[in-house]
């Protein structure tokens, strides 16, 4: 084996030591992600049962096929609960640590609009972890 075959065996090797240890970073840190959402969600629940909310469900999601120009699309929209106090139900979104929300912003307040109606509801809580904030937001809509 000649010194170019073996620059070229050396550099291959290099190269694909370095995407296995990219992909086990990439893994370790989704892995942090999921433990801290579920800190965060855990978190968040507690914050709604100390205010007499009971938990109706975790993670509903909603399929959403849409054709455009004879091109099926599948989307899935999804929310972290539905609570529920007294007769009102809830979708609850909670907010990831340092993240605000604008609701100034006319696409935030269309997108949850929106998926409020995917849902069948009226009502959204967002829940601020770290500010132990419960946001209460009502939606209604008519035809004009």
């Amino acid at each position: 084996m000649g010194p170019t075959e073996l620059i070229i065996l050396l550099t291959t090797a290099g190269f694909v030591l370095i995407y296995y240890l990219k992909r086990i970073l990439r893994k370790i840190r989704n892995e942090k992600k999921l433990k801290m959402l579920r800190r965060n969600q855990a978190r968040a629940l507690e914050i709604l049962m100390a205010e007499d909310y009971s938990l109706l469900e975790i993670n509903p999601k909603v399929e959403i096929n849409t054709l455009v120009e004879d091109r099926a699309y599948q989307d899935t929209a999804a929310w972290d609960f539905i609570v529920g106090k007294g007769l009102k139900r809830y979708l609850v979104k909670v907010l990831p640590q340092g993240q605000r929300m604008n609701f100034g912003a006319k696409g935030v307040r269309e997108r949850i609009s929106g998926q409020l109606s995917l849902f069948e509801m009226k009502n959204l809580l967002l829940v601020d972890v770290e500010r132990g904030i419960i946001r209460n937001i009502e939606s209604t809509s008519k035809s004009l």
